[in-house]
C-alpha cells in the first residue's frame, strides 16, 4: 500500500536524502525532473506539489513499485 501523502518519507525522497536507484524508467525519469523542479524552486507549495506527482505515480504503478515502497518506507 502506497503511504500517505503526509509521510515524511515522501519528502526525503523528492529530496535525494534516501538512497534508492528507481528499476522503472519511467521513475527515474520523474525524480530527475522532480530534483530539478526542486533546485528552481524550494518553497512549501513546490514540494508538495511534487511529492503529490511522484506519490500519484506510485499509486498508478502499485503493483510494479511493490519491492520499492517496502524499500523506502519499510
Amino acid at each position: 500500500m502506497v503511504p500517505i501523502k503526509t509521510h515524511p518519507k515522501w519528502v526525503a525522497l523528492v529530496t535525494g536524502k534516501i538512497p534508492y536507484t528507481p528499476k522503472l524508467l519511467g521513475l527515474k525519469i520523474l525524480l530527475n525532473v522532480v530534483a530539478m523542479n526542486l533546485k528552481k524552486d524550494s518553497s512549501p507549495k513546490s514540494l508538495e506539489h511534487n511529492i503529490n506527482e511522484v506519490r500519484n505515480f506510485f499509486v498508478q504503478h502499485e503493483k510494479q513499485l511493490e519491492t520499492d515502497i517496502k524499500q523506502i518506507f519499510g
